[in-house]
């Protein structure tokens, strides 16, 4: 199950705990309706006040990679097939 974290008319970010080598982990979602500039830094704002707040490691899989450069915009590492955020 996907729980929205930040969301606002523009973009929904979720959050998906899903089991890893019998570990749960954190996967991150993003759905972007609307992307300029202005979205972009409420978008960076929002996600600083969620790492402020939630110290887990979090996960993202990309699968293009448009979603692999929109993820390393906002401080996701690459591990290969994933990447990593780390607070």
């Amino acid at each position: 199950m996907q729980v929205p974290v930040i969301y606002s008319d523009d973009y929904v970010i979720k959050i998906e705990i899903i089991l890893r080598d019998n570990k749960a982990a954190q996967f991150i979602h993003a759905d972007v309706y609307n992307w300029n500039k202005t979205t972009y830094k409420e978008l960076q704002t929002k996600w600083a006040e969620f790492r402020a707040i939630h110290k887990d490691t979090i996960y993202a899989y990309p699968k293009q990679e448009q979603t692999a450069k929109f993820a390393k915009l906002f401080g996701f590492e690459s591990l290969g097939e994933i990447m990593r955020h780390r607070p």
